[in-house]
């Protein structure tokens, strides 16, 4: 799609807003569990690695890549049924906030890729 959007109307920056995946909440899951999120990993491990080939080989001028959303969160049409969140709410008891592996993964992810050189800019 960022190939189409290059061709289509030139050089124009794209952003990619809201990039998420939502996982059932599992409330019978323990936190230890419930913070090992390999779906959400694995979505965006493939979208940032398509977005850096895009980058790289097509010249998409990619400018950012929002992750949706940085806390689990409530959703007008399912409430709290879905958790998108690189970081785990216990919404049961007191809000504590626990780091899932995703967010974890995030940090380790843009550490390697050392945006500003791998990806050929500065970051917005």
């Amino acid at each position: 799609m960022t190939k189409y959007i290059k061709d289509r109307y030139g050089d124009a920056p794209i952003i990619i807003t809201e990039n998420g995946v939502p996982e059932a909440n599992n409330y019978t899951l323990p936190i230890n569990e419930a913070v090992q999120d390999y779906l959400r990993i694995r979505y965006h491990r493939l979208h940032l690695n398509f977005l850096i080939k895009a980058i790289n080989w097509d010249g998409v001028n990619v400018r950012g890549y929002l992750v949706w959303s940085l806390f689990d969160d409530f959703e007008w049409n399912d409430g709290y049924a879905y958790r998108f969140g690189l970081i785990y709410i216990y919404y049961k008891r007191d809000l504590t906030r626990y780091i899932k592996y995703s967010a974890l993964w995030l940090k380790r992810f843009l550490q390697k890729q050392n945006a500003s050189s791998r990806l050929g800019y500065s970051p917005i």
